[in-house]
């Protein structure tokens, strides 16, 4: 079982996949049309992504080749300032709780406007 992890958000130029990720990192990329803010840690994380603000409609999830993901999914969860979890679309995949590695997710409300925490790995809810 995953144990509950928080990721720093730092904020890059380069858009995921313009630079190469290393085998033990995660990356999470949040996004818009002109800009985005990059996540790349090591697991387990322990810090929070205070104020970072957005407009963001998009986020993407990339895992190095050490970071385990067959034995059980690898999946993130996204926080509001209020602790609120953000719901995120992808394909027929609406309305959920957890994002998997993979092409882009939307966020399902729209734009996320800030983010106050990123938590992964999480187990994935029944039905996601």
């Amino acid at each position: 079982m995953y144990t509950f992890a928080v990721l720093t958000a730092l904020v890059a130029a380069a858009v995921a996949g313009d630079n190469p990720l290393r085998a033990d990192l995660v990356r999470v990329v949040f996004n818009n049309a002109t800009f985005s803010t990059e996540i790349n840690s090591v697991p387990p994380f322990s810090e929070t992504a205070n104020d970072r603000l957005g407009p963001f409609g998009g986020v993407t999830l990339t895992l190095g080749d050490d970071i385990d993901d067959v034995t059980a999914p690898f999946r993130c969860q996204i926080l509001n300032p209020a602790g609120e979890i953000i719901r995120v679309n992808r394909g027929n995949n609406t309305n959920k709780s957890t994002f998997s590695k993979g092409n882009n997710w939307t966020m399902a409300s729209g734009f996320l406007e800030e983010i106050a925490t990123i938590v992964c790995p999480v187990a994935a809810p029944p039905g996601e």
